[in-house]
Formats: structure tokens, C-alpha cells, sequence
């Protein structure tokens, strides 16, 4: 396997693994938040379904039908997405992975 192609897997798996794991700390907090006024749960949950939504089928699920019922959710996400692409593009990044889509 050449280097870049493994560097590449290797980069996309660490950003996978990091997106599950916060996503699951951001669910957990909002589950928390719930029942500690202190907190934000419906918030952190809402992180934790954005995070979470592109590798767990189930969390896919809850955001489509957000986007269903809330139209304008699913143009505000488009154009935050779009914003951070803009962002890392004149930061020199490029954009990669299942959020290089609109």
C-alpha cells in the first residue's frame, strides 16, 4: 500500500474515531443535562445526534427527520457546513471525508 494512501486511511480513521467518541461524550452530557439544571442537555444531545449522524444509522435516522420537519435547520447546517469548508480551504486544509459534501 503506498504511504500517502496509508497515511490518508490512517487520518480518516483517527478523525472517524474522534467524531464517535465526542459524539458519544456529547450524548452522555446531554443525557446528564436532563436532569442538571446547570446543563444543556437537549443541546448536547443535538452535538452528539450532528457528530454521531454520519457513522450510526439510528442517529442518520433522527437527523433526517429533523430535517423533514424543519426545513430551515437543514439550510442553516448547509450553510455553517459550507462556511467551514471556506474556513479550511483558506487555512490551506482540504476537505475531505463524508462532510466535504453540501
Amino acid at each position: 500500500m503506498p504511504s500517502i494512501l496509508r497515511t490518508f486511511l490512517a487520518h480518516h480513521n483517527v478523525k472517524a474515531a474522534l467524531r464517535l467518541t465526542f459524539g458519544w461524550i456529547f450524548i452522555g452530557l446531554g443525557i446528564v443535562g436532563l436532569f442538571v439544571p446547570i446543563l444543556q442537555g437537549i443541546l448536547f444531545i443535538a452535538v452528539g445526534i450532528a457528530l454521531l449522524a454520519d457513522h450510526i444509522p439510528f442517529f442518520a435516522k433522527i437527523r433526517n427527520s429533523l430535517y423533514r420537519r424543519f426545513p430551515k435547520l437543514e439550510r442553516l447546517v448547509r450553510r455553517v457546513r459550507a462556511r467551514i469548508r471556506l474556513v479550511h480551504r483558506r487555512l490551506g486544509h482540504k476537505s475531505d471525508g463524508p462532510h466535504s459534501r453540501t
